[in-house]
């Protein structure tokens, strides 16, 4: 009897750390969207293509990945900038749409652009993502978009 009841007892924890270790290995794919007004966005310093997306490949939990871009202010003023997330989208394996109501439990995004570009000037930026440690990951991808607005800087 004792002999059954540790088997089963083994059985269990084995399962349980194999069920750990799946779901930790989820792989999630992600692309962002990258709508800009005002100003220009570009993916190489020479401000000849124009980044309209952001692929990030193939993301575990736990990963952390930066994307370096460049704002072209074209204009003869400075411009005031400001970034913000939305039309976050989630989608399990079979590509149904999942409610996350707080992206930010499971994604983290954050960004290095500066509050003004002067007029001609050229800014490496950067916007980096990190996948949250989590075991409960209820989607497999994700998408969502991130606005870049320059406005002509008033004193």
């Amino acid at each position: 009897m004792k002999l059954r009841a540790l088997l089963i007892l083994s059985l269990i924890v084995s399962m349980g750390i194999a069920w750990a270790m799946f779901q930790h290995q989820i792989e999630i794919q992600n692309k962002t969207r990258i709508v800009v007004v005002g100003i220009q966005a570009y993916v190489d310093s020479n401000c000849t293509i124009e980044l309209d997306y952001i692929d990030w490949g193939i993301m575990c939990p736990n990963d952390t990945a930066t994307y370096e871009f460049y704002l072209f202010n074209q204009g003869n003023i400075p411009m005031n900038i400001t970034v913000y997330t939305d039309e976050w989208m989630f989608l399990d394996c079979n590509g149904s749409l999942v409610n996350i109501t707080t992206p930010s439990e499971y994604i983290v995004v954050s960004w290095s652009i500066p509050d003004i570009v002067e007029p001609h000037e050229v800014v490496l930026c950067s916007i980096t993502l990190h996948v949250v440690d989590r075991h409960d990951f209820p989607f497999s991808s994700f998408t969502f978009t991130l606005y870049i607005n320059g406005v002509y800087y008033e004193e």
